[in-house]
């Protein structure tokens, strides 16, 4: 048995396995879990070394794994692709703008992952659900935007006054 049969085919639904096109569609979905799971975890553990305290960040990422986990194991039994992928996506968009909004704003690294989310729905969902969030990215990005420019945050000084820590972690996990 090979890794891929043993640790990924075995979370794809049955009901995906007899067509290739569900099948690819389903390996994407659980193997791209299988690294934002890695991802986040890793973030986590580094996030809460950086700052031991609980906090949003902590306890989003924290969540942010529940529900990965929880996901996983749904899809193997459901196979519900479209649906859970669009719920990865609605809790991973809040922590993204939930988290880098008191701190860097529109200047965070971490708004490419909305861009990356974007495309990963074109791939695992369909067409609709990218273009979606592909509006929600624009809108989210429009209104950082707005909010810097018109002096409702002032982003530029919130990032000068993180700490050297911030950026490279905001940089090893976007």
């Amino acid at each position: 048995m090979t890794f891929t049969e043993k640790y990924i085919d075995h979370f794809v639904f049955s009901g995906e396995k007899t067509n290739p096109e569900t099948f690819r569609k389903g390996r994407l979905f659980v193997t791209s879990i299988y690294f934002i799971l890695i991802t986040a975890i890793l973030g986590g553990i580094f996030g809460f070394v950086r700052q031991p305290q609980l906090n949003a960040t902590n306890v989003t990422t924290a969540v942010s794994i529940a529900v990965m986990c929880v996901v996983l194991l749904l899809y193997s039994k459901s196979g519900n692709r479209i649906m859970f992928a669009n719920i990865l996506c609605t809790v991973f968009f809040m922590a993204i703008y939930g988290t880098i909004t008191p701190m860097a704003g529109i200047y965070a690294s971490t708004n490419v992952w909305a861009i990356v989310f974007s495309c990963w729905m074109f791939l695992i969902a369909n067409r609709t659900s990218g273009l979606i969030w592909f509006s929600m990215s624009f809108i989210a990005f429009t209104l950082l935007y707005y909010a810097d420019t018109t002096g409702i945050n002032n982003f530029k000084e919130a990032l000068i006054s993180e700490p050297a820590d911030f950026f490279y972690y905001d940089f090893l996990f976007s």
